[in-house]
């Protein structure tokens, strides 16, 4: 008797998911768009805009840290409208620099095909911002915009445990060798040869 109670609240959690998603989309005026898979060019784009924004940042940081310590040495000789100068200069780069991370996330794809809340099959690539989470240095995404709010509830703990089920197992080596083309495998072997 129980475990049915426990298999209607668990089936009326869904549904009410599902109906909270739905609402939340139609108030957005968004439409169910056909699920978009990661490919690897997907993934090859995605690593090259993120490192092009990684050493912008890098630079800019550089930059801000002198225009810091110029305002420090400005406050010193009483030079405050110069110190207040370089201070804003600073947190105007900080602004733009936020603004591109913020960008590069937004076009990461999701670091998982299936929403760890429900299970279902997402796409990877152009969820959004409602339906994603960033969660230890990994984007979570989600069938519905209401499955983050549940999510957000969650302990890390249990985070942890729901991410274990849904995140896709790293083939060995010698299996994505073995998925190779010929063509590539005859390459690798010149190289080793040499």
């Amino acid at each position: 008797m129980k475990m049915k109670k426990n298999v209607v609240i668990a089936l009326s959690s869904v549904l009410l998911i599902g109906l909270i998603s739905l609402s939340i989309m139609a108030a957005e005026g968004s439409t169910i768009e056909p699920n978009k898979e990661c490919t690897l060019q997907d993934m090859h784009e995605c690593t090259m805009k993120c490192t092009q924004c990684c050493e912008k940042n890098m630079k800019d940081t550089a930059g801000v840290l002198v225009l810091l310590d110029e305002a420090v040495k400005a406050m010193d000789t009483t030079n405050t409208a110069d110190a207040k100068m370089k201070i804003e200069k600073a947190k105007t780069m900080l602004k733009e620099m936020l603004t591109a991370q913020k960008k590069c996330m937004e076009t990461m794809p999701a670091a998982m095909n299936r929403c760890p809340m429900t299970g279902k099959k997402i796409g990877q690539m152009d969820l959004p911002d409602s339906q994603t989470r960033l969660y230890k240095g990994k984007k979570i995404g989600f069938c519905t915009p209401a499955c983050p709010l549940l999510w957000d509830k969650l302990t890390d703990q249990e985070k942890d445990q729901k991410l274990e089920t849904m995140m896709p197992k790293r083939p060995a080596q010698e299996e994505l060798i073995r998925q190779m083309p010929d063509s590539l495998k005859t390459k690798e072997k010149d190289v080793k040869s040499n």
